[in-house]
């Protein structure tokens, strides 16, 4: 089976293990999964700094989305990186997350995905979603942006790059 690689994962983002994206994004890819992106404050961040960033593993992790499990891309990772690269591996089965460290920086992975809550104070139950939608759940506008591996471009469906620009906290819903 033949992989489309975007020439723009070819460039590293600065501050991360080389090719640490590009192998996220060739294996995610080689299980089915279409839409994975960069979300959380890596986003927010290389936005606010600009040419200048680089992100260190003091304070700050890897977070990614994707329309598919997280679950079974950790485990696919696992298995196709080596055990010097890939370590630290938490699956979290109920809500379909996973932490890990590839090449010593942490990496978390999530489902796109609603949360929708029985019970103040009770665990959501969860149900997978388009990442459009899951972008929507988050507090603000200014986290609720994503870069796309596929292209490397920004998704930002409510405007949060505007926000950030007019040092503005909006937020997506009344919860």
């Amino acid at each position: 089976m033949e992989h489309h690689l975007p020439n723009k994962l070819k460039l590293e983002w600065p501050g991360l293990p080389n090719n640490l994206l590009l192998d996220i994004y060739i294996i995610a890819n080689k299980i089915g999964i279409k839409k994975i992106a960069i979300v959380g404050g890596l986003v927010r961040d290389k936005l606010l700094k600009g040419a200048e960033f680089s992100c260190s593993n003091q304070g700050k992790d890897l977070d990614i989305v994707l329309e598919g499990s997280a679950t079974d891309l950790a485990r696919s990772l696992e298995a196709q990186l080596d055990s010097e690269r890939f370590t630290d591996l938490q699956i979290h089965s109920a809500y379909d997350t996973a932490s890990m460290k590839i090449d010593g920086y942490p990496v978390d992975l999530t489902t796109a995905r609603l949360e929708t809550y029985q019970a103040p104070g009770l665990n959501p139950k969860i149900t997978p979603c388009s990442l459009k939608k899951d972008l929507l759940r988050r507090d603000f506008s200014i986290n609720a942006m994503a870069i796309e591996l596929s292209n490397m471009n920004l998704l930002d469906p409510y405007s949060g790059k505007e926000a950030l620009a007019s040092k503005e906290v909006e937020f997506l819903h009344p919860k």
